[in-house]
């Protein structure tokens, strides 16, 4: 079994890529409302006959992109919290994301770039096709990135290596070490009577038999 991901220590480059994320969810979010608000504002007048005939389909086109692009931005912060807390299904979600938006600049920039000249959206679609290559170049970094074996570790792509455990030497002995014997008292050690040879103690001063001094 992996190690808990909480564990792990986050790879700096998914902090970074988790920052940048946010920002650019947060700014497409704010853009993709915004165009939303417009184009249903506009839509009543959609009905007028003398409305250009691109705008009653550009509009809703370009509303429906809106909706996706919104849909992109919360995406985006759901995959940086996937990142950020190490979940498996984050990794393949943070693959797609660069694909996913490549391919709504694609349809804005075909959008704009499909108006009459009259209507002067060609400046956007311009931008659409800068913001595509900017992300071509992103794809490519987010996948080189992801792709190592720590990032793929972290976010538990593949398993984390387990430490080979350090072998123990076996004991000497399981017997329990009996105690050092006990100094036996040599015939050096006593101490006799010069009187009449009973033994005494060693640090006897009379003989305990005959009383005299043998100290």
């Amino acid at each position: 079994m992996n190690q808990p991901s909480r564990l792990k220590n986050r790879p700096t480059g998914i902090v970074i890529i988790a920052v940048l994320w946010t920002l650019g969810s947060m700014y497409n979010i704010y853009v993709s409302l915004s165009t939303i608000i417009i184009d249903l504002s506009a839509l009543p007048y959609l009905s007028d006959p003398y409305v250009d005939r691109w705008l009653r389909f550009g509009v809703p086109a370009e509303m429906m992109i809106g909706f996706f692009i919104l849909a992109f931005g919360f995406l985006t912060l759901v995959v940086v919290y996937g990142l950020l807390t190490a979940r498996a299904w984050s990794y393949d979600s943070a693959l797609a994301l660069p694909i996913f938006i490549i391919v709504l600049n694609s349809a804005s920039m075909l959008l704009y770039l499909s108006a009459p000249s009259e209507l002067g959206l060609s400046e956007a679609g311009i931008t659409a096709a800068g913001a595509i290559f900017g992300n071509i170049i992103i794809l490519v970094l987010i996948w080189v990135y992801l792709t190592r074996p720590y990032v793929k570790q972290y976010l538990n792509k593949i398993p984390t290596p387990t430490p080979m455990p350090v072998p123990v030497p076996p004991a000497q002995s399981i017997l329990p070490v009996p105690p050092p014997p006990m100094p036996v008292a040599t015939s050096e050690e006593k101490k006799f009577c010069r009187y009449c040879g009973a033994e005494n103690k060693t640090d006897a001063v009379f003989c305990e038999k005959c009383g005299k001094n043998i100290g």
